[in-house]
């Protein structure tokens, strides 16, 4: 049995101390009750706004949907209404917490960590909540997330044939939800090959960049469209209809049109999504909060990736590494808001998880304090304990 982390708490100092393992023990205990009494009373403590597409879902239920090509809702309906599940169900937090809830434990329990910091565990505890928020109710993201476990436990991973069969489902789920998966799994492709070969972690920018600008060229060519217009689309609609609660819309950062622009846009989204300075300006400690954890997640995750790239020994950090930055690269295009684009990127917490925290095999010989000796004196030393085996 894989046994939980143990904590790093800081010493003033004395740089930090490793808690007990009964105590590590306890405290993912304690987690885990917590984020499972989240999906129980999640729509007692969190606005009403969050739960707008489960009410969605849910009339669509109610009028006996069935799966129809491109359209999320309805396919999402003929999902949940095959198993007999409705809004207000009280098995469905249930069931579907026992997926979400180990998926995202899997996430750090299949780095092998022997260690967490304090503030590491701060950012899984969010993310985490977040999600079992977003995904334990009538919710798409619920079904990519057994797309990305598909893809994160499949047999003989980082071998073709069973990639194929996940780009398969991938694709098959483009067509009946969510079409833009059918940008995301060639980026992701395209990535992958790339990075398997070249060692280069300079290269991650451009070749995303380069990757992103090529499915902006073919949309403008084939449909006309550029690279924001479906953003833009959204948002317009949204402001004539007068609504006012979206504070987090995500706004052109140049102003005019054409295709240079609209990538231009894209681009600068897409650091946005990764570093969301625009949340700075609605003066907020909710939002200053946000920000915080999401720069601590992406950078984490970037830098984690950029070690994987560099080694070139981790195959599956790489594929996941390029799956997330493929799939944040093309809601660059699409998302309308942060908050849809928290929901949108919670089936992916595990990914980020396993990739953020995953440890290289070139530190595996550190030696770990015994159990008599809980300091760890040196600063040094405790960070690089925390990665040891």
């Amino acid at each position: 049995m894989t046994k939980p982390p143990r904590i790093l708490i800081p010493v003033p100092n004395a740089g930090a101390r490793l808690t007990d393992a009964d105590i590590a023990w306890l405290v993912w205990i304690a987690i885990i009750g917590i984020l499972e009494g989240v999906s129980l009373l999640k729509e007692m403590v969190v606005p009403r706004y969050f739960f707008f597409d489960a009410s969605t879902i849910d009339t669509f239920i109610a009028a006996h949907s069935g799966f129809v090509p491109a359209d999320s809702y309805s396919s999402t309906a003929a999902v949940f209404g095959a198993m007999g599940f409705r809004r207000y169900s009280p098995m469905l937090p249930v069931l579907s917490s026992l997926v979400v809830i180990p998926s995202l434990l899997w996430g750090i329990l299949s780095t092998g960590r022997k260690a967490i910091r304090l503030r590491e565990l701060a950012v899984f505890g969010f993310f985490s909540s977040m999600a079992v928020v977003y995904m334990t109710t009538l919710s798409k993201d619920l079904i990519v997330l057994l797309l990305v476990l598909f893809f994160m436990l499949r047999p003989n991973r980082c071998r073709w044939p069973h990639m194929i069969l996940w780009i398969g489902l991938a694709f098959l789920y483009g067509y009946y939800f969510r079409s833009y998966w059918f940008l995301i799994v060639p980026m992701f492709v395209s990535l992958r090959t790339f990075f398997l070969r070249v060692r280069r972690p300079i290269l991650i920018a451009p070749a995303i960049l380069f990757v992103l600008f090529i499915v902006a060229a073919a949309l403008h060519m084939k449909f006309g469209l550029n690279a924001d217009s479906f953003r833009t689309v959204v948002n317009d609609a949204r402001l004539d209809s007068g609504e006012t609660n979206a504070r987090t819309m995500i706004t052109p950062f140049i102003p005019g049109g054409g295709f240079v622009t609209g990538y231009a846009n894209v681009c600068l989204t897409l650091a946005a999504l990764i570093v969301p300075a625009p949340l700075l300006v609605i003066v907020s400690p909710y939002y200053f909060a946000i920000f915080l954890f999401v720069v601590g997640l992406q950078v984490g995750f970037w830098l984690s990736f950029r070690n994987a790239v560099r080694n070139g020994t981790d195959v599956f950090a790489i594929e996941c590494g390029c799956l997330v930055a493929s799939f944040l690269a093309i809601q660059s295009m699409f998302e309308p808001d942060y908050g849809s684009y928290m929901r949108h990127l919670s089936p992916f917490y595990p990914v980020m998880f396993c990739v953020w925290l995953r440890e290289p095999a070139r530190v595996a010989e550190v030696i770990w304090p015994s159990p008599g000796l809980p300091h760890i004196n040196a600063r040094s030393s405790a960070m690089q304990g925390a990665v040891a085996r």
